[in-house]
């Protein structure tokens, strides 16, 4: 992992060889075949199968993320985000099956019954939630769906206008809203609100592409609509999304008279 420009130090591989090649696919993939090849005849060495496992799991995630941050701090330039796309669709997504084979061979193996319920309880869970949810064909509508994210990003980071004599970025602008000057904050706003409605048409279309295709990826999982299927995706499982409803109608009732108080007094001051 290169992370030279980030000015951090990896934190050293303690299973995978140092001159490990995470971009590589077949690299990758055959890691993931020799744990899955591997026999656990005891709850150690299926924990240790799972721990070499982590390791890998936790260097492809750290190569997502330094790309990802070098896509959004670069939003002007599309080869990062190029970068990203070409990692996620080429190594992350093409092993989400090894992935899969490897969580399924920790929840079948006999030792599994030997854990401590304690202790492993709530891993076992989201491993079951995730063998559950797993289907082959939504692979490829997943990179496209990670695609059309980033276009989002490419979109709103390529937005900017002129205001005081400099060129402003939205974020730079959003910053200006704090000022205590009001003319000043609300020319940002007008502003802001003036490069948004200029990539209406952009973000509009980008919204449908995104909402059909993860009606599919839903839909391809067993669930009625999107959102139930993030819920269980994201390994929420303490809470329902009524008990959502039900907390947002707290708010609603509770904390938005409170705090509208609280703006009605400060614009009194």
């Amino acid at each position: 992992m290169k992370v030279t420009d980030a000015k951090l130090n990896p934190i050293p591989y303690r299973y995978l060889p140092e001159d490990f090649d995470v971009t590589d696919c077949d690299t990758v993939a055959q890691r993931y075949q020799n744990l899955i090849s591997r026999q656990a005849g005891s709850v150690d060495e299926l924990l240790a199968i799972m721990e070499e496992a982590a390791e890998l799991h936790k260097a492809l995630a750290d190569e997502l993320s330094w790309r990802y941050v070098r896509m959004t701090v670069h939003a002007d330039d599309e080869s990062y985000a190029d970068a990203y796309n070409e990692f996620y669709g080429k190594v992350y997504a093409a092993t989400d099956s090894c992935r899969f084979d490897l969580e399924k061979l920790f929840y079948d193996s006999p030792c599994r019954t030997d854990l401590d319920p304690a202790r492993y309880a709530h891993l076992e869970k989201m491993i079951a939630n995730n063998i559950e949810l797993f289907r082959e064909e939504n692979t490829p509508l997943k990179v496209q769906e990670s695609e059309l994210a980033n276009k989002y990003g490419a979109i709103i980071g390529g937005l900017s206008a002129e205001y005081d004599g400099k060129d402003c970025t939205l974020a730079q602008l959003n910053a200006i809203l704090k000022d205590p000057d009001r003319p000043k904050r609300e020319g940002a706003w007008r502003l802001r609100f003036k490069l948004l409605s200029s990539a209406r048409e952009k973000l509009d279309s980008l919204f449908d592409e995104l909402k059909a295709l993860r009606i599919r990826i839903a839909h391809n999982a067993g669930f009625a609509n999107y959102r139930d299927y993030m819920h269980r995706e994201k390994g929420r499982f303490s809470y329902t999304p009524e008990d959502i409803h039900r907390f947002h109608d707290s708010v609603e009732k509770v904390v938005v008279p409170f705090v509208s108080e609280l703006h009605r007094r400060r614009k009194r001051a």
